[in-house]
């Protein structure tokens, strides 16, 4: 049980509920009466779980010596010895290949989205993570990835309202979240997540507000003149 519960921690399987988005375009698209569109999703999820539990293995791998002296990171099975760093590679390949096999078996332009997924959270854990404003960009972008790859999956046009949409909620999400990070740790912030350090309290609050009102502005124009 113990090493099953050690996989589960190194995949985040915890995480996989971000990915149910990509089922946003055969719901709005009202595709949920299509046996054929529902299958293609599901099997796009499972591609999608794939690709991004082996971005966070990545992710572990490059922070390995800052996450060994981390508090709360050091518990991980990749810092705490669970995993090693051969067995960590080996599951990373592993998932791209299944995952990059799966998605291009499904639809070419959908793996190719699955590709601009891996890259853009590669360059988020090297650079852009550590980048003020830049990191929560950078998740914005993964999540209109995920969201216009199940739109593609279905053969739907791709409507901006949805890209714009998708787009802010996450900005909001994501600034709320530093904004949390900011109050609960206080002065251990920037020790928990280094880019902290160059938020504050008054740009967050900024970044929050007018990421809200986009939404609502983007969504409000929507419910009046339709997609397009």
């Amino acid at each position: 049980m113990s090493e099953i519960s050690t996989i589960i921690s190194l995949l985040r399987v915890q995480q996989w509920y971000k990915n149910i988005i990509i089922f946003f375009g055969i719901v709005f698209a009202l595709e949920l009466v299509s046996p054929a569109n529902i299958v293609v999703s599901i099997l796009g999820f499972v591609a999608l779980c794939l690709i991004t539990s082996s971005g966070y293995i990545r992710n572990d791998i490059i922070d390995l010596q800052q996450d060994k002296i981390h508090p709360e990171k050091c518990k991980r099975p990749l810092p705490s010895g669970q995993i090693t760093l051969k067995q960590a590679n080996t599951t990373f390949l592993i998932l791209v290949g299944i995952g990059l096999i799966l998605s291009f078996s499904l639809d070419l332009l959908f793996g190719v989205f699955m590709v601009a997924l891996i890259i853009n959270t590669e360059i988020y854990s090297r650079v852009t993570k550590n980048i003020v404003f830049l990191d929560v960009f950078a998740i914005g972008i993964n999540f209109v990835i995920r969201a216009v790859s199940g739109i593609v999956l279905i053969n739907t046009p791709i409507s901006p309202w949805i890209i714009l949409g998708v787009f802010f909620v996450a900005l909001f999400l994501g600034f709320m979240k530093r904004k949390s990070e900011i109050i609960t740790l206080k002065n251990s912030a920037d020790s928990h997540r280094k880019v902290l350090k160059h938020y504050t309290k008054s740009s967050l609050n900024t970044s929050v507000f007018i990421s809200a009102m986009m939404v609502l502005v983007i969504f409000t124009i929507y419910s009046v003149i339709g997609p397009f």
